[in-house]
């Protein structure tokens, strides 16, 4: 199924969580949830304040060595026919305050989060994972329809 740029764009800025897939460098697959915004066509995630070991991630090495990864979104109900998916290839990389979509993404996250008006945005250098996809992968049990079902109810509330 094949989802136009708006309906992505849509859905990214909903869903309040994503699942980032990076390859290790010994070629394992990496998963983890991730919190995000979007600006335009790209995707931010920060290196938040929630508790770490250390903002030194290994997904920030892993994203050096190899940028192509995964971003997944799924919505799952009890009741099947509102199930859907969108997985995004993506080339990752990390920044800093220096981009030029810095500022925009921050107050994104800060709009689209308001844990972050108590938990600090950045742990240690403010450093973020940058995503541009280049190809979007889904499925829906009832199609685009679904899709913006799922939309208008998550509008609703």
């Amino acid at each position: 199924m094949n989802l136009s740029d708006s309906l992505v764009h849509q859905l990214l800025d909903k869903m309040p969580v994503a699942r980032f897939a990076v390859t290790r460098s010994d070629g394992r697959a990496e998963a983890m949830p991730i919190v995000f915004s979007r600006v335009g066509n790209q995707i931010f995630s920060p290196i938040d304040g929630k508790p770490k070991k250390t903002a030194d991630l290994e997904r920030l090495r892993h994203v050096g060595k190899t940028p192509e990864s995964t971003l997944l979104l799924d919505s799952y109900q009890k009741d099947w026919s509102k199930l859907w998916w969108l997985r995004l290839d993506v080339r990752a990389g990390v920044c800093t305050s220096s981009h030029g979509d810095w500022c925009e993404a921050v107050d994104r996250l800060r709009e689209k989060y308001p844990q972050y008006r108590s938990i600090p945005l950045f742990k240690g250098t403010p450093t973020m994972i940058v995503m541009n996809w280049n190809r979007a992968h889904s499925w829906a049990f009832n199609g685009i329809d679904g899709i913006r079902s799922w939309l208008s109810d998550t509008a609703e509330q």
